[in-house]
Order: C-alpha cells, then structure tokens, then sequence
C-alpha cells in the first residue's frame, strides 16, 4: 500500500504537466476557433448587406428608367438623380470596404500576438540547442544523447501550436526542418545541413511578422551568432 502511494505522488507532477498540455492545446484551438468565426459572421454580414443595397439599386434604376421613358422625369434631373445616386453608393461601398479592412487588421493583429509567442519560443529553444554545440572543422556536434531527446520532446509538444498559429509558409518550412532534423538522427555531418534549414525558416518567420527581408541573403542570420560561417558553411 505505502509502494502504490509513492507511486501516486510521483506521477502526479507528470499528469499535471499533461493536463496542463491538454489546456493549452484547447484554449488555442477555441481561440482560432473564436477568429474564424468572427472573420466569417463578417464577411457573411458584409455579403448580405451588399446583396441587399445591389437589389435596391437596380430597383431604383428601373423605377427611373420608367419615368425618363413615360416623359415625366427630364433628362438634367434624371441626371442628377444618377450622380447623386452613384455618388452615395460610392461612399456606402467604401465604407463598407474599409470597415472589411479595418476587421480584417483586427483579426491579423489578435493572430500576431499569439504568433510572437510561438515564434519566440521555437527560436530560443534552438539558440539554446545551437549555443550549447560546439563547431569543429567544419562540423556542429550535439554533443550527448540527452540533448537528443530534449529536441524531440519539444517537437512533440510544440507541433500543435505551430498548427494552429503559424502561416502557410512557416508551416512549410517548420516541415522541412523538422523532416531534416528527423532524417539527420546523430549525424553530425547532415548538422549543417539542419542549421541552414532552420535560417530558412527564421526567414519565413520574420517575413510572417511583417519584415520584408530585403537585401538580406543566405547566411546573413547565421553570420549573427556563428562568426566563421563562411568557412563553415562553403558549399
């Protein structure tokens, strides 16, 4: 009895800890889940107000048309009718594209800080990873199989947030690291090829937070924190 009460208290940090996972994976996914529906109801309300304002239009068209027709409305007025009409529903059009808009911002702004979050904690995570290696001839070791698994765990548990927040892009490029951090295992001649990979994926982040990279070109990020990276990297 006393050995299954041991048991009991040592497991339960590991159940909160996946508990507390669980939580974390299911506020984020009802938050998307909360933005999609707001983009949606949007664009739904904005779809049916201008079918709505679109049939009043022709409605009125047609009732003016009926009018110059059977002679009771002159040409000069007719004509002012058509200015003064076309010019509110100009306004009420950009108006309603502008408030599309301003959503639209809204929505992109609310992403954005949970996109920081993530993207923070995957580029100090492999900074930490990549600080704690050592460069030799032309080769970065991770050094002990305890670094290995470090890896994977966070990779486990940080896929599902990537999902849900990251762009199109940067989900492409976190694939490909992935895949060639995966296919490399302990290899400590495929390193390279990781760390290159993951520029390119620090590449796809900033430009996801509204960098737009110019003038900056394949080695630039690795030249901040590996001084020879020239000569480590020569193809």
């Amino acid at each position: 009895m006393k050995y299954s009460m041991e048991n009991s208290k040592l497991t339960t940090p590991d159940q909160n800890k996946v508990t507390q996972k669980i939580l974390d994976l299911i506020k984020s996914i009802l938050s998307l889940v909360f933005l999609a529906g707001l983009t949606i109801g949007g664009l739904f309300l904005i779809w049916k107000v201008g079918i709505f304002i679109l049939g009043r239009a022709v409605a009125t068209f047609d009732h003016i048309d009926q009018l110059y027709q059977s002679g009771d409305l002159p040409l000069p007025l007719l004509l002012s009718v058509v200015t003064a009409s076309a010019t509110v529903i100009t306004a009420i059009l950009t108006t309603l594209i502008a408030k599309n808009n301003d959503l639209r911002l809204q929505v992109r702004a609310e992403q954005r800080d949970s996109k920081v979050l993530i993207y923070e904690e995957l580029t100090k995570f492999f900074f930490k990873i990549i600080f704690s290696s050592k460069v030799k001839n032309k080769e970065v070791d991770i050094e002990n199989a305890d670094q290995e698994g470090e890896i994977v765990e966070f990779l486990v548990n940080y896929t599902p947030k990537i999902i849900m927040w990251g762009s199109d892009e940067v989900l492409k490029e976190f694939y490909l690291f992935r895949s060639k951090s995966v296919s490399a295992g302990s290899d400590p001649n495929k390193t390279t090829e990781i760390i290159l990979k993951f520029e390119e994926l620090l590449f796809s982040i900033r430009k996801d937070l509204g960098h737009k990279n110019r003038n900056l070109r394949k080695g630039n990020i690795l030249g901040l924190f590996i001084n020879d990276y020239e000569q480590l990297f020569q193809k």
